[in-house]
């Protein structure tokens, strides 16, 4: 805010500046051609009395070239209090006074349009390095963050590259397994047939187990009739062995 009103200011002042040298331009222009004018008119004035005087010298009496002569002091007096006296007095006292204000403003104007071209040029070049500086941040930013994903592509590549190794090796170990699953559906239905055939030797063994079970059973039952028989056979024949004692 305080370099914006600065600039400001120094517009400003420039710009009275300018305007100040352009009106005593002006000034010293108008003068100049006011003086040219009147010259010029002074020397018509002049000019054309003596002309008249020349043409008419043979025809006109004496009286009237002294009042022709009086005229033209009178002309030439009024010129010189009106006219030349005013211009010598600017020339020399107020001409040079607007010149050495012109000068004084024109250095100033050329300082102050110097102090700021520098501080301009100081301020662009602050501005450049800012610039410079925030372009290389952000360079070494984007670098950085290439790096990072560079980084992370690296990794992932890493990455895919393992798992296509893993993803052909279980490609290799689904074959195998495809393969061990076969044999072992091969060796299942074997096994299917040897237990079915188990089962069916089991089941004849079974009923051979049961036809010797009732065998036993029976042959059991026949022991323990003889068992019983026999026993009934050892009480009768000691029955009679004790009554054949007896007698």
């Amino acid at each position: 805010m305080a370099n914006r009103n600065r600039n400001r200011n120094r517009k400003r002042k420039n710009k009275e500046l300018e305007d100040k040298k352009i009106k005593s331009s002006k000034e010293i222009k108008s003068n100049k051609n006011k003086e040219k004018k009147l010259t010029k008119a002074t020397k018509e004035v002049v000019k054309t009395p003596k002309e008249k005087e020349a043409k008419k010298e043979n025809n006109t009496p004496i009286k009237e070239k002294k009042k022709d002569n009086i005229v033209s002091k009178l002309l030439t007096g009024s010129f010189i209090v009106l006219f030349a006296l005013p211009s010598v007095y600017y020339f020399t006292k107020i001409a040079p006074t607007h010149t050495a204000q012109i000068d004084k403003l024109t250095n100033e104007n050329k300082v102050i349009k110097k102090e700021f071209e520098t501080k301009l040029s100081n301020a662009l070049k602050t501005q450049k390095e800012i610039e410079e500086k925030k372009f290389n941040d952000k360079l070494k930013e984007e670098i950085q963050k290439s790096e990072k994903l560079n980084k992370e592509l690296l990794t992932k590549e890493t990455k895919i590259t393992e798992l296509n190794k893993q993803l052909k090796a279980n490609s290799t170990n689904k074959q195998g397994i495809e393969e061990e699953l076969k044999k072992a559906s091969q060796k299942n239905e074997k096994l299917k047939i040897e237990l079915l055939a188990t089962q069916t030797k089991v089941t004849e063994l079974q009923e051979i187990i049961k036809k010797e079970a009732k065998k036993k059973y029976e042959l059991q039952k026949q022991i323990i009739f003889l068992v019983t028989k026999g026993k009934e056979l050892e009480d009768k024949f000691k029955a009679l062995k004790a009554s054949t004692l007896k007698q």
